[in-house]
C-alpha cells in the first residue's frame, strides 16, 4: 500500500496520477485504458485539472473507457445532483471521451439486480478496470459500500446510512429529506478486482476513517480497510486527514514519498516542455556524472539527478550513455552552411547559420561582421537591433571584427575600408540593441579615449589584426582591452627581443583569448603553449566562413573571391580567409592532437567563452536555473543532438558534414 500525504489538494495529485497512468499505458481503440471514476466534492478539482490537461494537449480520453463507482437510485439523470449531471458538467462535456466508452449506472433501472449483473459483465468484457478512483467516506465507506458491507460484494443496490445521507445533504441544499435513501454501487469485491485503486481522502473529518483503513485490521465495518488486501492500492491524503495516524506511519511515508508529494511540481512532468535526458554521462561544467539525468523545464535546467523517482518526470529521452555537455558557444562565426552575414545581411542568412551551427553542437554564437563601409555596418546594426528574440537564432553576442585595424595585419580584410573610428560610428555600435557586443580593433591604431569609451559602455574590446609592439599594446590594454581575437593569427609575433602582440596576450594577467584549432591556422604545438600559459582564459573559436558544413568550393568574403580546397579557405594570393570547419571539429582537434583533457576542452568550448562575455551566470554550466542549451556527443565527440532553449533535437539519423 502506498500513502501519499500531499501538501496540496488531493484532487490535483489524483489528476496527475490518472494522467500519468493513461500516458504510460498509451491506449488505442483496440486496447483502451479502463478507468473507474467517483462523484463527490473531493473529485471536482481532479476533473478540473484533467480538463486542463486535455485543453493543453497533454492528454486525450478518446481511447479511455469509463465506469462510475455509484449512483443514487430513483433520481433522474438530468437532476443536477445525479452523478450523470455532475460528471457531464464538470468533465465529459469538456473532453474528447467517446459516448460509446462511457458506462454509467442507470438510476432509473426497473431491474436493479440485472443492472448490477450487466454492469459486472460489461467490466469483464473489457478485461477489468485498470484504475479505480474512489473517495473515502467519514465512516470509511467506499463508493456506496456502507459499514457492514461484504468485502466480497459486487455491483448492487445499497441502503444508505443516516450518516451518509447527512454528509451528502450539503449537495442537496442541506435538506436530508432530499437525499435519496438507496444507491447503486460497485462492490468492494469489484474494486479489489481492479488492477489498481486510488483512494482520495480530504479534510480532518476523514482522519479517523483513514486511520481505521490503513493502521487497523481488515474489518467489514470499515470497508476501506479491505484495500490493505490489494497489491496496488494508494491512499492520497492531505495534511488535515492524517491527524489520527501514528507519528511513525506519518514520518515513514513522508520520507519514502518525499519526491512525490507536490502535485504542482509533478504536473509539470506531464508536459513536453518538462522532460529528462536519462542514462547520460553528464559533464556539468565542473565534473562528470555517470548515469545521470538532466531534467529540463521550458528553456531552463531544472536539476541534475543521479536517481529519478517514478513520479519525477513523464517524458524521458534515453541517451544510452552518450556524453552531455553545456552547449558550445562560438564567439567568431562569419558564416556557415553556405550563408555569410557579411555578404547577405539578412535574417535568412542568420537562420541558415543558426541551423548549421546546431548540427555541429553550437547552441550560441556571435555572428561576426568584418571590415566594411559605415553604410554596411549600420545595415548590420539595424538588422540585429530589430530581432526581438535573439535566443531563437542562438545569437548570444554580435562581433564587429574591424574596421579599426592595422593595415599591416589586415589578413583578408579589405584595405580600402580600414580606417580610424568616427564618434558617430562608435555611438552606433554602442547603441546597437543587443546585450553583448565585441569589437575587434588594433589598439595601436586607436586612441586610449576611444577604447575606454567602448569599454565603459559595456562593449567587449578585443585586440586583433594588430601590428603593435609589446610596449604599445601594454600601454593601451589597461584602458579596456580584455580579449584577443584568434590568438597568433593576424598579430605581431613573439620573438626574443620583441614579444609583440602574442607576447602581450601570453603575459597578461586576465585577458581572454580565442584560438582557432582547425589544424591549419595554428600549429598544434603553439596551441599547447597557449593552453599551458593562459589556462582558463583561452577559449575555442571557429572563425567559420560560408563553406563550413558544406561542400562549397568558391565563395565571396571581404569583397574577394575565396577558394575552398582540402579544408583551407584562401584567396588567390594564398591569404587565409576564415575556416571551413565548425566548433565540433575544433573540440576534437584539441583533444586528439593537443591532448587537452576532455573537461578543459568542453570548458574551452562553452564555459570560458561565456565568462569572456560575462554570461556565465546563464551559460557554460548544466546547473539549476541555467539555460537549457546542451550538446550531445558520442564517445568520439561527434554531435548526436542538441537541446537549444529547452528544445531537444536529434541528429543521429542525419548525415552531418564533418
Amino acid at each position: 500500500m502506498r500513502l501519499i500525504i500531499t501538501e496540496e489538494h488531493v484532487g490535483d495529485w489524483a489528476a496527475y496520477y490518472i494522467a500519468k497512468k493513461i500516458l504510460d499505458f498509451a491506449p488505442t481503440k483496440e486496447k483502451p485504458f479502463v478507468l473507474g471514476i467517483p462523484g463527490g466534492g473531493t473529485a471536482q478539482p481532479m476533473y478540473k485539472r484533467l480538463v486542463e490537461f486535455h485543453k493543453d494537449g497533454v492528454l486525450s480520453f478518446e481511447n479511455v473507457v469509463f465506469f462510475n463507482t455509484g449512483e443514487y437510485l430513483g433520481i433522474d439523470t438530468t437532476n443536477i445532483h445525479s452523478f450523470h449531471s455532475i460528471v457531464n458538467a464538470s468533465f465529459f462535456n469538456w473532453v474528447d471521451a467517446k459516448a460509446q466508452n462511457i458506462h454509467l449506472l442507470n438510476p432509473l433501472t426497473s431491474n436493479v439486480k440485472q443492472e448490477g449483473t450487466d454492469y459486472e459483465e460489461l467490466i469483464k468484457s473489457y478485461g477489468g478496470v485498470d484504475l479505480w478512483v474512489c473517495g473515502l467516506g467519514d465512516d470509511a465507506h467506499l463508493a456506496f459500500n456502507e459499514p457492514g458491507s461484504s468485502l466480497r460484494s459486487h455491483t448492487r443496490d445499497k441502503e444508505l446510512t443516516f450518516e451518509t445521507r447527512v454528509a451528502n445533504a450539503k449537495f442537496f441544499n442541506g435538506d436530508i429529506n432530499l437525499v435519496p435513501t438507496r444507491a447503486l454501487t460497485v462492490g468492494i469485491g469489484t474494486l479489489l478486482e481492479g488492477r489498481e485503486i486510488l483512494v482520495l481522502v480530504q479534510g480532518a473529518s476523514k482522519s479517523r476513517a483513514l486511520q481505521l483503513s490503513i493502521e487497523e485490521g481488515i474489518n467489514h465495518i470499515y470497508p476501506a480497510s479491505a484495500m490493505q488486501l490489494h497489491k496496488k492500492a494508494t491512499f492520497v491524503v492531505d495534511e488535515d486527514a492524517v491527524a489520527d495516524i501514528r507519528v511513525r506511519t506519518y514520518r515513514y511515508h513522508k520520507e519514502v514519498e518525499a519526491k512525490s508529494l507536490h502535485p504542482k511540481i509533478l504536473v509539470k512532468g506531464l508536459y513536453k516542455s518538462y522532460y529528462a535526458l536519462i542514462n547520460a554521462k553528464v559533464f556539468d561544467g565542473e565534473k562528470f556524472l555517470d548515469n545521470a539525468a538532466v531534467i529540463i523545464e521550458n528553456d531552463r535546467i531544472k536539476s541534475i539527478e543521479l536517481e529519478l523517482s517514478p513520479d519525477d518526470v513523464m517524458t524521458k529521452i534515453d541517451m544510452k550513455g552518450k556524453i552531455i555537455v553545456p552547449g558550445y558557444i562560438d564567439l567568431q562565426v562569419n558564416g556557415c552552411g553556405g550563408a555569410d552575414i557579411n555578404y547577405d545581411i539578412s535574417l535568412d542568412a542568420l537562420q541558415v547559420m543558426s541551423d548549421t551551427n546546431l548540427k555541429h553542437g553550437v547552441t550560441s554564437y556571435a555572428p561576426t561582421f568584418i571590415t566594411n563601409s559605415d553604410e554596411k555596418i549600420l545595415e548590420a546594426i539595424n538588422l540585429i537591433s530589430h530581432i526581438e528574440n535573439k535566443d531563437v537564432l542562438g545569437i548570444i553576442c554580435w562581433h564587429f571584427e574591424g574596421p579599426y585595424l592595422s593595415k599591416m595585419k589586415k589578413g583578408i580584410h579589405a584595405i580600402e575600408h580600414i580606417r580610424k573610428p568616427s564618434q558617430e560610428m562608435l555611438d552606433a555600435i554602442i547603441n546597437a540593441k543587443i546585450d553583448r557586443k565585441i569589437v575587434t580593433l588594433a589598439p595601436e591604431e586607436n586612441t586610449a579615449e576611444d577604447i575606454k569609451k567602448l569599454a565603459d559602455a559595456g562593449v567587449i574590446v578585443s585586440m586583433g589584426h594588430t601590428n603593435g609592439t609589446h610596449a604599445q599594446l601594454k600601454e593601451k590594454i589597461p584602458h579596456g582591452v580584455v580579449m584577443a581575437t584568434h590568438l597568433y593569427n593576424a598579430m605581431s609575433p613573439m620573438d626574443s627581443r620583441e614579444p609583440g602582440a602574442v607576447g602581450a596576450v601570453l603575459d597578461s594577467d586576465n585577458m581572454y583569448a580565442g584560438i582557432i584549432v582547425d589544424g591549419i591556422h595554428i600549429n598544434y604545438a603553439s596551441v599547447d603553449v597557449a593552453y599551458k600559459t593562459l589556462g582558463d582564459h583561452l577559449f575555442l573559436v571557429s572563425d567559420a566562413a560560408a563553406p563550413a558544413g558544406t561542400d562549397i568550393e568558391e565563395f565571396e568574403f571581404g569583397g574577394r573571391k575565396i577558394y575552398h580546397r582540402d579544408g583551407k579557405c584562401v584567396a588567390a594570393d594564398g591569404t587565409l580567409a576564415g575556416v571551413a570547419v565548425l566548433m565540433d571539429v575544433c573540440v576534437r582537434n584539441i583533444v586528439n592532437h593537443v591532448k587537452v583533457p576532455l573537461e578543459d576542452a568542453f570548458r574551452m568550448a562553452s564555459l570560458y567563452p561565456a565568462r569572456a562575455i560575462k554570461k556565465d551566470d546563464e551559460y557554460g554550466y548544466l546547473k539549476e536555473g541555467y539555460k537549457a542549451n546542451i550538446t550531445i556527443l558520442d564517445q568520439e565527440l561527434y554531435v548526436q543532438g542538441v537541446v537549444v532553449n529547452g528544445e531537444y533535437i536529434s541528429y543521429e539519423d542525419q548525415e552531418i558534414k564533418k
